[in-house]
């Protein structure tokens, strides 16, 4: 009997497993739980790497980083894919607890003077508005956060050695982390604003995280910490408000227009 050929490239299988570009060999067409075997199995390799991957990224922040930069790659899972599922695991998460919401509470609205509860009407409305908007894109604003770190860490940690793409590796772990965190606090519902949340959760892993992966002392953790968490709040700030400015903006057009049309019909006599 002639062995199966692989379908991927055409080699005699001898296994289970073919011997030249390791696809699992299948009899018959794919089941969907051979699908949903492959896709965990992509994402998490449940052979221990992403077990492996998490206890280190939680018990020893920092210790993760290191391990890659030891050229200890094969034994966890790759810095990219394990961002890309914890970020997902997020935004998941956080449709638990809608963005807009957090954006309210995290600013004051006040306003004086005639006219200031429509003022501060129609701030609210575009500050909510905008928080939808930037809910949606969410997950765009970090793709711009990861690098954007990664070059605040470059330029703080320079004489440490380290070349950027390693420090993007740092930043893909600890956001990883902080990721991960965040969709627990998301999930219990902590009535913490957003970027509050966001500051302190970058902040106090970090600490650790630049400590075990500079060799930094505990003045120099707490200092550069907040500077890379501030770095990401800021980031995120200015998007957001870069959005409700633009919201503004339009609705200030739109008012100015609807005036302009009114003025003719109101001096046109009965």
């Amino acid at each position: 009997m002639e062995p199966p050929i692989c379908a991927n490239c055409e080699t005699p299988i001898g296994g289970k497993f073919c011997s030249n570009c390791g696809q699992e060999w299948l009899q018959g067409e794919p089941t969907l739980k051979d699908w949903g075997r492959e896709v965990a199995q992509e994402f998490f390799n449940f052979d221990g790497r992403a077990f492996q991957s998490l206890k280190l990224l939680f018990t020893q922040p920092g210790a993760l980083t290191l391990r890659f930069f030891e050229g200890k790659r094969a034994s966890f899972v790759a810095p990219l894919k394990l961002y890309v599922v914890c970020s997902a695991i997020y935004f998941f998460a956080a449709q638990q607890t809608p963005f807009a919401d957090s954006i309210l509470r995290s600013v004051k609205v006040t306003s004086s003077g005639s006219g200031a509860e429509e003022r501060k009407r129609i701030i609210q409305d575009v500050m909510l508005e905008g928080a939808k908007i930037f809910e949606q894109h969410m997950e765009h604003v970090f793709i711009f956060a990861v690098p954007f770190t990664a070059l605040a860490s470059y330029a703080f940690f320079k004489k440490r050695g380290r070349g950027l793409l390693q420090h993007l590796v740092f930043v893909l772990h600890n956001w990883s982390a902080i990721f991960l965190v965040l969709a627990v606090l998301a999930l219990l519902a902590v009535p913490m604003p957003f970027f509050r949340l966001l500051l302190a959760a970058g902040f106090v892993y970090q600490v650790f995280a630049i400590r075990t992966t500079f060799q930094a002392r505990w003045p120099e953790s707490f200092f550069k910490s907040l500077l890379l968490s501030w770095s990401t709040v800021f980031l995120v700030v200015i998007a957001y408000g870069g959005i409700c400015v633009k919201l503004a903006v339009d609705q200030r057009v739109k008012f100015e227009e609807a005036q302009r049309l009114e003025k003719p019909a109101s001096g046109v006599e009965p």
